[in-house]
């Protein structure tokens, strides 16, 4: 038993060690280093073994807890971009309500059985609208069909869309003024539009950058968990391989917006899909100054993404300080393989 708790107690030391490389991620470019950003984005986890560390030290009477709760609190702002103790508060009439939701295009619209089809159209606009009217709506990977269904349907009378760009912007307030930053892609894009507010003219932004396009691989492997097969672990390399490259697209796509947006004539609005946790060189880029929504007014686990990756936060909303933020959710529906983040703001003190 003594054998087994000095293991025990040099992979806590490990496991230690490698949480504070994930805390590194945030100021080191994937560009110079890559491995903190992959810790990053597996903070999640370390946290849930930090955890189930705390607990067997405790039961077994021993202070060596101390080591993980430590490391815990010497990151506690890290959890709290994971986890929202926040309760919100009761928004104003003149508040504005803000979403942002990667759509995946919507793809129960191209479902081959028209009752279907129309149920799960008719069951996702009642989703929508159960919270209320949305004044600006920022979504991603939409197709001519999806970003078609939400301005009929919604009737926004303001919106900024590319044909063949997945990122949109619709409005309840008129626009005057919209623009986009290209990337290499067409599914990953960046739109901004000026929009005029009662109290003040903002610029926002609907974004979604470079994709890890490992989705896919990462679910097979959770679901097989066949660690001896060859071929598991030729998935593993490439989705390492994957992750190293669309880590760096992003880190240049985040300089590029951010240093967009501190050119603004106007208070900015950032939303969209990231692809990168709290804890990245890239959320730190573009939150850098701005206000993350979900931090300030959020409640309970900020999963967005609704896939098998569990506690997975990749949809942000960040705005300008002048802005008063008053409740922000995560609905927890899935009609794409993102959640929608919505948020209700108002600029300046009532």
């Amino acid at each position: 038993m003594q054998s087994v708790k000095k293991v025990l107690r040099w992979l806590n030391v490990l496991l230690i060690l490698v949480t504070f490389l994930a805390y590194l991620a945030p100021y080191i470019s994937p560009s110079r280093f890559w491995l903190p950003s992959f810790f990053g984005m597996a903070y999640p986890a370390l946290l849930l073994a930090h955890l189930g560390f705390i607990a067997f030290w405790v039961f077994l009477r021993k202070k060596y807890f101390l080591f993980s709760l430590g490391c815990i609190l010497m990151g506690f702002t890290h959890l709290t971009s994971l986890i929202g103790f926040n309760f919100g508060t009761k928004a104003p009439e003149s508040a504005v309500t803000v979403m942002s939701f990667n759509t995946m295009g919507l793809n129960f619209l191209s479902h081959e059985d028209v009752q279907i089809r129309e149920k799960k159209t008719a069951d996702f606009l009642h989703f929508l609208n159960g919270e209320g009217a949305i004044d600006i709506l920022c979504t991603q990977e939409n197709t001519a069909y999806s970003s078609g269904l939400i301005a009929e349907r919604f009737q926004f009378p303001y919106q900024h869309k590319i044909p063949y760009i997945g990122a949109a912007i619709f409005s309840r307030y008129p626009i005057v003024k919209t623009g986009n930053i290209a990337f290499e892609t067409r599914v990953n894009s960046c739109v901004w539009a000026d929009i005029k507010l009662p109290k003040q003219t903002v610029r926002v932004y609907s974004m979604h950058l470079q994709s890890n396009q490992v989705s896919t691989q990462t679910e097979k492997v959770l679901a097989e968990r066949q660690l001896r097969e060859e071929d598991t672990w030729v998935e593993v390399r490439s989705i390492f391989g994957r992750i190293r490259h669309t880590s760096r697209i992003r880190a240049q796509q985040a300089e590029t917006i951010a240093q967009h947006a501190r050119q603004s004539p106007h208070p900015v609005i950032l939303c969209g899909d990231l692809n990168e946790p709290p804890l990245s060189y890239t959320y730190r880029t573009l939150a850098k100054g701005l206000t993350d929504s979900f931090r300030a007014a959020g409640g309970g686990l900020g999963s967005t993404y609704a896939g098998r990756i569990p506690a997975l936060r990749i949809d942000y909303i960040f705005c300008d300080p002048g802005f008063d933020i008053f409740d922000t959710k995560i609905l927890k529906k899935q009609y794409s393989d993102h959640y929608p983040v919505l948020t209700k703001l108002s600029w300046g003190a009532q």
